[in-house]
């Protein structure tokens, strides 16, 4: 074996050895992860005499996921959108992680 085809497979080594630590770190953080869709999108009021009776207007955001075979929508408030979106965030991170190693 060639050192050029040594140095190259040391390379791989080192590169597969960082990928894992990273997942293994990841697997072993604490952080608060929630599962789902997260998303934006507008939507009417149904109040009487609001300017959104003739178009959606009021921005909401959504979590979808499956439970049980069923796919589940819910709303989430306005005070809780950036908590939810950093722990949506946290579950991409963990999911890409584990995809990729």
């Amino acid at each position: 074996m060639s050192i050029k085809k040594i140095n190259t497979k040391k390379e791989e080594i080192k590169e597969i050895e960082k990928q894992r630590k990273k997942i293994i770190n990841l697997i072993l953080d604490q952080s608060e992860l929630i599962e789902g869709s997260l998303r934006e999108s507008l939507m009417k009021c149904g109040k009487k005499g609001c300017r959104c009776e003739q178009e959606p207007i009021h921005p909401v955001t959504r979590l979808s996921r499956w439970e049980n075979g069923k796919l589940i929508n819910k709303l989430i408030r306005v005070a809780d959108r950036e908590g939810v979106r950093k722990l949506f965030n946290n579950y991409r991170k963990h999911k890409q992680a584990i995809y990729e190693g």
